[in-house]
């Protein structure tokens, strides 16, 4: 399901103390594609800990739906010109976060479907 512009990812990478932040571009119960800003190249296999997404849809008035994920694998990764990836990332999900997830993509996809 993609999300509006306005969803956003907060996270740092295995054994780093930074925080970087990042656009989710599409979002399923089992990942996320991620557009983030890193000098460098993120590599397939690496892990996203302490991961924050603030997701968005919009009903009778604009709503966020917030889900906390220990960690996420990157399954593929897309380095564009100097410090642009894109990566798919892959997560388990705690049945909270599983269900808040569910009713998202739920709202998303009527949100979707009335502007047709």
């Amino acid at each position: 399901m993609t999300t509006p512009n306005n969803s956003v990812a907060i996270f740092s990478l295995q054994h780093k103390q930074r925080i970087y932040n990042g656009k989710v571009g599409d979002i399923s119960l089992e990942g996320a594609k991620l557009f983030v800003d890193i000098p460098g190249k993120l590599e397939k296999g690496a892990i996203l800990c302490h991961i924050t997404l603030t997701l968005y849809y919009r009903l009778s008035s604009i709503v966020q739906t917030v889900l906390t994920i220990p960690e996420a694998e990157i399954i593929w990764s897309n380095f564009e010109k100097e410090v642009t990836n894109t990566v798919g990332i892959k997560y388990i999900l705690s049945e909270n976060n599983l269900n808040a997830l569910s009713n998202y993509i739920e709202f998303r996809s009527i949100e979707e479907s009335s502007k047709k």
